[in-house]
């Protein structure tokens, strides 16, 4: 399978496409809001979105475009997302001026790193 890339759009959309090639494969619309940053696992096989929305991050599987684990931690919009190096771990930032750490299988928070001054 080629590894996909995606974009995040205004209309509250990631688009996974093929890579080389450029064919669009999925359209997952699951966010309220628009779509702020997105991350894939090492593996290509999931990726991660925040959203402005308040609140969720959530993860996806790329083949399919299927909801895996929400997470809804946060008390702002969620503005940037990342995987661990094991892809067991994310780490989420939003206006809530905190970073919480948090279960890629579960979206059950771990961690929360907070004394931000501003938004993170």
């Amino acid at each position: 399978m080629e590894k996909p890339w995606a974009a995040q759009e205004t209309d509250n959309s990631i688009r996974l496409y093929e890579y080389p090639g450029g064919r669009e494969r999925k359209v997952i619309q699951q966010h309220a809001d628009w779509v702020n940053s997105i991350a894939f696992s090492h593996d290509g096989s999931r990726i991660a979105s925040a959203s402005r929305e308040p609140g969720p991050a959530r993860v996806f599987n790329t083949s399919n475009g299927e909801l895996e684990t929400t997470y809804t931690g946060h008390d702002g919009p969620v503005v940037s997302i990342a995987f661990s190096a094991d892809d067991k771990t994310l780490y989420s930032a939003a206006r809530d001026k905190k970073v919480h750490v948090w279960q890629e299988s579960d979206g059950k928070k771990a961690n929360e790193i907070i004394g931000f001054e501003g938004e993170v």
